[in-house]
């Protein structure tokens, strides 16, 4: 289990808040630098620059400190009272502060060779590492950077005791602790003591992530008891009440609707990565050291959802995945620069970049949907490497080189050579083929790095050292969707739980599905029926096919709704009283001058499968304005309903690459041994238990019983639109237990 500990993650999500005043704040200080550098009409871009007053060291969160500088060379392009925090830099040029707002120029010269910046300590919600470090003025764009001081800080260290790092397990909707704690030590600098600490405001919270929004919870926020703390010590067990309050998910009533209703994001065993392991970063903050904050320190977590596997569905096997799929498993295909189209390619900047004079050129040529190496498709990207006269790169082989990738949050992966990914190398040019295929939702890579051997190849002396390393921008995840919900007394809520959007691009329910329509029936005592059709100014038809239809998305009908990223709806069309008896929802209408009750009956929305049938494609819903997030790509499954018509998929078009867990043969995800299912964490059932009803279909199920039967698709079924489970029977009688 990686534990991540004493990082800090800058990462703006699809989940997370919106960022346009960052954006126009940097645009404000952008245009000040610019506008000052234009006024003095001098070269900033030539800046030397030194200290020329007293170094500065932070020691308390209540001073304000003073640093002077001198430009020798060039000036400097800032203006009295901008921002400059983001100036302050370590040794290696990362950010010192995790806010703007603390440093600020002041003085700056008519001609801008001299300046003095104000440390406003009081300002400062946090640093990017802990411990004792230097600190340095760099300015924007500039290569200089002089030392002006110096900090000293604790740092936390988190070490986690759990098996896997699971911290609960659950099962249809109970979660079951594993015993496990998490211990936080601060570790304390020369020089400093633990009486300066102060634990007052320390609190443990999940905070952004793969695979989950913290929107999704109710308050997932722990406050830590500061009187626990011995001797900079703290012993975190995730018992019950600790578990119970960081994963409770949040709810949304439907609170217009005739019928109680509520909905949000539930534990699925779809979910998380996929195969049910939903991890999550929780981060401890809220430590100061004699006012200064002690930087915030990660580790993650696991909270495990077991109980069902996809075997209720028709198993897809290998064959029939590499059929619809193109999945490519027997190696890499070796194929030349010429021989992929390099006249398409070479001309697109975006997917070239040149080392030095005469150096190597890099090009990447994949499916290029998304503009980018996309990993969770199954087609090779190839990144080529053409080598200038005189290099011979033809010993070049798949060890001497590295592919690696990144997430936003920290996570890392090398992929194997030989196996991920292949190296086909000759005189000048080299062939990097990448078939690697990335199945689980997370983590999401967004970012990666190839890296080559220069000693593996010779005559490159010359050549600069970067031009042997290449950075993309990548989607490793398709967007999703995960369907989960609720039960209630009056039947189910349904939860359509998207991830992998933009963030701000999803703000109606409708760039996602079309509309669903309803009819008004009665029935006859011999058990027909007759529709209500607008003909004649209100009239009896005998068909379906001739009735009035109406939207049924409304409040008081299906009463769809956007919650973030979910489309959430009920799924009720009757009331089932304490008694047992049963009220449909009706409308009233005049037929030949009488009122007439209706009942009320959902005839378009759906597949014959489910409510899902009317979801827009990826297609269709790029033309609605929705984009992936970084890491993500439009999944490329708008023919997917008939590639899998066979299965019992229906119009899944969102959860197609999910199947990566049950496809036979490539097994990365549920177990499919029987032997394996019944493993334990402490005592707790791993296992993917899962039997089949008496009648070899339906599985057997933890739910209330119903007239007498043993599984749990009769008594949901009377919650759901009429007909609806006769056409689910139909369409799985040939599909289960294929």
């Amino acid at each position: 289990m990686a534990v991540i500990a004493g990082a800090l993650i800058l990462a703006a999500t699809a989940c997370g808040a919106s960022s346009d005043d960052g954006k126009k704040e940097a645009a404000s200080t952008d245009s000040a630098a610019e506008t000052a550098a234009g006024n003095r009409g001098t070269d900033s871009s030539e800046l030397v620059f030194e200290l020329s007053g007293d170094s500065v060291k932070l020691t308390s969160g209540d001073e304000r400190l003073t640093v002077a500088l001198k430009a020798t060379e060039g000036a400097f392009a800032a203006a009295s009272g901008e921002d400059v925090t983001g100036w302050f830099v370590t040794q290696d040029g990362n950010a010192v502060f995790t806010n703007s707002g603390v440093a600020t120029a002041e003085s700056v010269s008519d001609n801008g060779t001299s300046m003095e910046i104000t440390l406003d300590t009081s300002a400062i919600h946090g640093f990017t590492a802990g411990g004792t470090a230097a600190v340095y003025v760099q300015p924007e764009e500039q290569t200089a950077k002089v030392n002006v001081g110096s900090y000293t800080i604790p740092e936390l260290d988190i070490t986690l005791d759990a098996s896997e790092g699971v911290v609960a397990a659950n099962t249809s909707g109970m979660a079951a602790v594993t015993g496990a704690a998490a211990y936080f030590t601060l570790a304390m600098p020369e020089g400093t003591r633990l009486d300066d600490v102060n634990t007052e405001a320390a609190k443990l919270a999940m905070t952004d992530g793969d695979g989950y929004c913290v929107d999704e919870f109710t308050d997932p926020v722990i406050s830590l008891d500061a009187a626990a703390w011995s001797e900079g010590r703290y012993e975190y067990h995730f018992d019950e009440a600790e578990v119970e309050k960081l994963f409770s998910r949040a709810k949304v009533r439907g609170s217009e609707s005739e019928v109680f209703s509520e909905g949000g994001p539930d534990w699925t065993a779809f979910g998380g990565n996929g195969n049910g392991q939903y991890y999550f970063n929780l981060t401890v903050s809220g430590l100061t050291y004699r006012g200064l904050p002690v930087p915030d320190s990660t580790f993650r977590v696991c909270y495990y959802v077991y109980g069902r596997d996809a075997s209720d569905k028709a198993r897809i096997t290998l064959a029939d995945y590499i059929n619809v799929y193109d999945y490519e498993d027997t190696g890499a295909e070796k194929r030349t620069l010429n021989e992929r189209g390099q006249n398409a390619v070479l001309g697109n900047e975006a997917g070239r970049k040149a080392g030095a004079e005469n150096g190597p050129v890099w090009t990447w040529i994949g499916a290029d949907y998304e503009g980018k190496p996309v990993l969770c498709d199954t087609k090779q990207d190839d990144f080529y490497i053409t080598w200038p006269e005189g290099v011979d790169a033809s010993a070049l082989t798949a060890s001497d080189a590295a592919v690696t990738l990144y997430s936003q949050y920290g996570d890392e992966l090398r992929l194997t050579p030989d196996s991920d990914y292949y190296v086909y190398s000759k005189g000048t040019e080299t062939q990097i083929a990448v078939p690697y295929v990335q199945m689980a939702f997370t983590p999401v890579y967004t970012n990666m790095v190839i890296t080559v051997n220069r000693d593996a190849v010779s005559g490159a002396d010359g050549a600069a050292e970067e031009a042997f390393t290449q950075s993309y921008d990548i989607a490793s995840v398709y967007v999703y969707q995960v369907q989960h919900g609720g039960l209630n007394p009056n039947g189910a809520v349904l939860v359509y739980q998207f991830y992998g959007f933009e963030e701000d691009t999803l703000t109606d329910w409708r760039q996602l599905m079309h509309g669903f329509e309803y009819a008004l029936y009665i029935e006859h005592e011999d058990g027909t029926r007759a529709y209500y059709s607008e003909e004649n100014g209100g009239s009896l038809v005998d068909s379906e096919d001739a009735a009035a239809l109406y939207d049924a998305a409304g409040a008081q009908d299906l009463n769809i709704r956007l919650w973030n990223q979910a489309v959430i709806y009920d799924t009720t069309s009757a009331i089932e009283h304490e008694d047992g008896s049963m009220t449909y929802r009706t409308e009233t209408k005049t037929v030949n001058g009488e009122n007439v009750i209706f009942n009320k009956i959902v005839l378009t929305g759906w597949d014959g499968n489910d409510l899902r049938g009317v979801q827009m494609t990826p297609t269709e819903a790029r033309a609605n304005g929705l984009k992936p997030a970084a890491g993500y790509a439009f999944p490329q499954t708008d023919d997917f309903y008939e590639k899998f018509k066979d299965y019992n998929f229906g119009h899944d078009y969102w959860v197609a690459h999910s199947m990566w867990p049950w496809v036979e043969g490539i097994e990365r995800g549920w177990l499919t041994n029987a032997d394996d299912m019944h493993a334990t964490w402490n005592g707790l059932n791993k296992g993917y238990h899962f039997e089949y009803g008496s009648d070899g279909r339906y599985p057997d199920w933890i739910a209330p019983e119903a007239d007498g039967r043993d599984n749990w698709w009769p008594w949901l079924r009377n919650g759901f639109p009429d007909r609806m489970w006769d056409a689910v029977d139909a369409a799985n009688a040939d599909t289960y237990r294929k």
